[in-house]
C-alpha cells in the first residue's frame, strides 16, 4: 500500500492555529523546502513510521526575519496526486500518545541552527489501525536541577535541612510563618510567602500578621517574592471570584509596597494560583478587568503563579501537563500587562493515592512502558529546566498522610518523604527527586 507526501513547512512568521475561522493546511502558504516522503510500505498495527529528515524546512521557518521565540510552526504534509491509497494522522486531540511528533536538536549559538533528526510520527492506516507503542525515553545525562522545590507539607516537623537535603532549592508551606522561613532561608532554600485566601476581598488580607512576620526578622523577610492565592476557582480552597482576587491582591499591595506605610516596598507579587488549567486565562482575564475597573490601573503583578496538575484520568500525563503550560505561557505572551513575566509554578505533581493506583509511583519515575504517561517527573523537569521564563517548579509533596482523612493529605503517591520528620527517601520517588536534583 504505497504512499507519497511532500512535508513543507508554513511560510509565516508565526502559524495561526488550526480552527474553523482560519485557512485549511492545503490553503496556506508553503515553505520553498520541501521534502519528499515515499511510504512503499504496508502498515501494520504498532509499527513506527520515521519520516526524512526535515532540517531544510525548519530551517527556512526560523530563518525568517519575522521568527521568534514562542512563535507557532506548522509542518504541513501533501499527498502526490497520483497516491492511489492513504494514511491519516492522530490529532493530539484525539491521543497524545498517539499523535504525531516532531523532534528537532538544536546547537547553542548566536543565529538558529536547525539540524532536525529524523521526525518519529505515529499514523492510523486505512483499513488497518496503527499504534505507536509510546515515546522513546531519552538518556537523561546526569546534570544537578537549578529550578527544584517542594511544598512543603508538615513545616512543622520536616526540617528545612532535610528539604535542603533533597536538592529542593525552594519551599512553600501555604502560609507565612517567620520560623519557618528563616529557618529555610539559612538552609539555603527560597521561601515564598503565601496569602493563600481572598475570599472576603479586603478583608481576607491580615496586615497585623504580615507586619509581624516582616518585623520579627527584617534583614531575612524583605525582599521575599509573595505567592497569591491557593486554588481560588474551587470553594473548598480559597474559593474567590475574580473581583474578590481582585480587591484582596490591592489590599496586600498596598499592604506591603504602595500604601502610606508600606511594609516591604522591596517585596514582589505574583499572582493568582489557579490549579485548573481550563480557568487559567479565563480567570486571569477577569482579574485584571475587575482590578483596573476598581483600581484604573492593571494589577501591578511581578509574575505569575501557576499550580500545575491534570485531573484523575489523565494524571500522569506529562505530555498533557507541558501542553498546558506552554499554552498559558503563549496567551500570555499577548497579554499587554504581563507579557514576558516570569512564573512560579507553585505546586505541581500527580494527584494520584497509593492505595488506588498502586503503580503510579513507578510510572512518575519511568518503570512503565514508555509514552506521555511514563516518568512524568523527568520529563516535565526538563520542561521546565527548558522554559526560561519559570523561576521554579514545587513538587507535590514533601509528605501526606492519608490516614489522618484531611482531604488535601489523600494525594500522597508522589511523597518525598516516608514520614513526616524527613528521615527516610521515598523509594522510588523521593530517590528519583534527589537524583534529579542533585545530578547523582
Amino acid at each position: 500500500m504505497p504512499v507519497k507526501v511532500y512535508i513543507h513547512g508554513e511560510a509565516v512568521d508565526s502559524s495561526a492555529p488550526f480552527t474553523d475561522s482560519n485557512p485549511l493546511a492545503h490553503l496556506r502558504p508553503p515553505t520553498e523546502a520541501s521534502v519528499a516522503w515515499d511510504m512503499g510500505f504496508t502498515p501494520t498495527s504498532g509499527m513506527w513510521f520515521d519520516s526524512p529528515n526535515i532540517a531544510s524546512l525548519v530551517q527556512d521557518i526560523v530563518s525568517r526575519p519575522g521568527w521568534s521565540v514562542y512563535n507557532a510552526l506548522s509542518v504541513l504534509i501533501e499527498s502526490d496526486a497520483n497516491n492511489a491509497n492513504y494514511i491519516d494522522a492522530w490529532a493530539y486531540d484525539h491521543d497524545p500518545q498517539l499523535a504525531v511528533k516532531i523532534e528537532i536538536c538544536y546547537q547553542s549559538g548566536s543565529a538558529p541552527i536547525a539540524t532536525a533528526t529524523p521526525t518519529p510520527t505515529s499514523w492510523r492506516a486505512t483499513p488497518t489501525p496503527t499504534a505507536r507503542p509510546g515515546t522513546p525515553i531519552p538518556t537523561r545525562p546526569p546534570s544537578p536541577g537549578t529550578k527544584q522545590g517542594l511544598t512543603w507539607l508538615y513545616s512543622r516537623s520536616i526540617p528545612a535541612s532535610k528539604v535542603a537535603d533533597t536538592g529542593a532549592k525552594a519551599v512553600q508551606d501555604w502560609g507565612y510563618r517567620a520560623a519557618k522561613a528563616v529557618e529555610a532561608i539559612n538552609a539555603g532554600l527560597v521561601y515564598y510567602p503565601v496569602q493563600w485566601d481572598c475570599s472576603l476581598g479586603e478583608a481576607s488580607v491580615d496586615e497585623p500578621a504580615i507586619r509581624a512576620f516582616i518585623n520579627s526578622n527584617p534583614n531575612k523577610l524583605k525582599g521575599l517574592t509573595w505567592l497569591a492565592f491557593n486554588e481560588p476557582e474551587w470553594p473548598f480552597q480559597a474559593g474567590c471570584s475574580a473581583a474578590e482576587a481582585a480587591r484582596a491582591f490591592h489590599k496586600l499591595d498596598q499592604v506591603l509596597r504602595r500604601g502610606s506605610n508600606p511594609a516591604d516596598p522591596t517585596a514582589k507579587l505574583y499572582c493568582c494560583g489557579n490549579a485548573n488549567t481550563d480557568v487559567w486565562k479565563g480567570f486571569m482575564a477577569d482579574f485584571r478587568t475587575a482590578y483596573h475597573s476598581a483600581y484604573a490601573q492593571n494589577p501591578p503583578l511581578d509574575g505569575v503563579n501557576l499550580h500545575l496538575y491534570n485531573g484523575p484520568s489523565k494524571r500522569l500525563d506529562w505530555c498533557r501537563l507541558e501542553a498546558n503550560l506552554d499554552d498559558f505561557r503563549n496567551w500570555q505572551q499577548n497579554q499587554s500587562w504581563i507579557v514576558g513575566k516570569p512564573a512560579v509554578v507553585s505546586e505541581w505533581g500527580v494527584l494520584s493515592n497509593s492505595t488506588e493506583h498502586p503503580t503510579d509511583a513507578q510510572a512518575m519515575v519511568g518503570n512503565c512502558s514508555p509514552g506521555c504517561n511514563c516518568d512524568t517527573m523527568a520529563r516535565m523537569w526538563d520542561v521546565f529546566e527548558d522554559r526560561s521564563w519559570v523561576q521554579h517548579h514545587l513538587w507535590w509533596t514533601t509528605y501526606a498522610d492519608p490516614s489522618t482523612g484531611d482531604a488535601s493529605e489523600f494525594w500522597d503517591s508522589g511523597n518525598i518523604f516516608a514520614n513526616r520528620n524527613g528521615t527516610q527517601l521515598t523509594d522510588p520517588v523521593g530517590q528519583k527527586y534527589h537524583a534529579l536534583s542533585t545530578g547523582s
